[in-house]
């Protein structure tokens, strides 16, 4: 089946421009993957050559509007369009040990709205396509699926703190939490973070995702999660630093999820 593509003709056609340049991304980390260079940013995390040259590649491919990204680039132009990527998402654990899956988070966002999120899987020449017309599966031949997924919705909720929650005495992290409910698994969520920061390119990926697929994501205020700074920190509704946001059913559920936060501050 084809894509539903944006009513918006701007849209439209940012959207198309990722679609059509999958092929290229998927060859250029692989042919970079070969003589794969490390740089350390800090403790236990790296940047590498991977990681710079999708970023120039997404930089060179979105000229024309903003950009915010993981490693440290940041433009701003006269665009209402701005880009927040994640050139890979799970370097150390998943390019460099490869341990786990890593991804390329590619977001477009205009100040009040999201437009549409790619989480692209290259080991499998998979992505995973959000818009506000649904979720889709593109399979390494371009086939598309439109996902409609019928939740068996468990009344369990998970408490995520610095991005880790245990579920049946297991961790599982942020990208195994979107896969269950991809799988039709549907729990609800706290996230709470104290030695980390909640940024825009890890996040906003997720969080359009779960509102697409119809769960209620906000702040502890009911408020939407849209706001960020230069630095890449999300913000809540009042302009500070996010520390928590929940993940719903209902909004009528947010005010017991907010109770599991207090009493864990207690």
């Amino acid at each position: 089946m084809t894509i539903k593509l944006p009513d918006s003709k701007e849209e439209k056609a940012r959207l198309e421009l990722i679609l059509n340049n999958l092929p290229r991304l998927y060859s250029l980390i692989e042919r970079e993957s070969v003589q794969l260079k490390l740089y350390r940013k800090g403790k236990d995390d790296f940047t590498t050559s991977v990681d710079l040259a999708v970023q120039n590649f997404l930089i060179r491919l979105c000229s024309a509007d903003s950009i915010i990204s993981e490693e440290a680039f940041y433009r701003k132009t006269s665009s209402r369009f701005t880009w927040v990527i994640d050139p890979i998402d799970g370097t150390v654990n998943g390019l460099i040990r490869q341990k786990a899956p890593f991804f390329v988070l590619i977001n477009l966002v205009t100040r009040d709205n999201f437009c549409f999120a790619f989480r692209v899987e290259p080991a499998k020449k998979f992505a995973l396509l959000t818009t506000k017309k649904g979720v889709f599966k593109i399979s390494s031949d371009g086939n598309t699926t439109h996902l409609n997924i019928k939740f068996n919705k468990n009344r369990e909720i998970l408490v995520f703190k610095d991005h880790v929650a245990k579920l049946k005495n297991k961790q599982i992290k942020g990208y195994q939490f979107l896969e269950l409910l991809l799988k039709g698994q549907a729990y609800q969520a706290v996230w709470l973070v104290k030695l980390k920061e909640f940024l825009c390119w890890d996040f906003f990926n997720l969080i359009f995702t779960l509102e697409q697929l119809g769960f209620f994501v906000s702040d502890r205020y009911g408020k939407r999660l849209l706001k960020y700074a230069p630095t890449g920190i999300i913000l809540d509704s009042k302009g500070n630093p996010l520390k928590e946001f929940f993940v719903c059913f209902r909004k009528v559920d947010l005010n017991n999820l907010i109770k599991i936060v207090n009493t864990s501050k207690a």
